[in-house]
């Protein structure tokens, strides 16, 4: 079982602390436990309806939050976008977190900002060009890319 995880695979938001990319559902469940422990995750956020089985006594959070795109700018994504980046921010262990959706150009996008908005108290502006850099080749919709620079 080899596999090697490059910066193509994986969106790497804040290095360390927050990435995001498509899903893993269908991985082999010893590639995924590889990905978290590469990458020293503490909290997966899955946003695809799909549920991962695999994700049931991996080594970390498993947050099921299936989502469409219009829903990830309601109430509920963004209180636990909050939770997220508390986790990140208090955690003893120095922890990462992996957004999923399931091409992960949309959804795990958005989420991924608003985790970085509230990690480092900044706007959406600011959350937005830094997401721009990091996944040149996202798809959010415009109202995503509205409501961040609304903030």
């Amino acid at each position: 079982m080899e596999k090697t995880y490059t910066r193509a695979s994986i969106n790497n938001i804040v290095p360390g602390r927050l990435y995001q990319r498509g899903q893993i559902l269908t991985w082999q469940r010893a590639y995924k436990l590889q990905l978290i422990e590469y990458l020293k995750v503490g909290v997966v956020v899955n946003l695809w309806p799909k549920l991962d089985p695999d994700m049931s006594d991996m080594p970390c959070y498993y947050l099921y939050l299936p989502s469409s795109s219009q829903d990830t700018v309601g109430e509920d994504i963004m209180i636990m976008s909050k939770c997220v980046a508390e986790l990140l921010n208090n955690s003893i262990v120095d922890k990462s977190a992996l957004i999923l959706c399931e091409a992960g150009k949309t959804r795990s996008v958005f989420f991924a900002g608003l985790v970085l908005m509230h990690m480092y108290t900044m706007t959406g502006a600011k959350a937005l060009k830094i997401l721009e850099k990091r996944v040149p080749g996202h798809r959010m919709k415009p109202y995503m890319i509205d409501w961040f620079n609304s903030q």
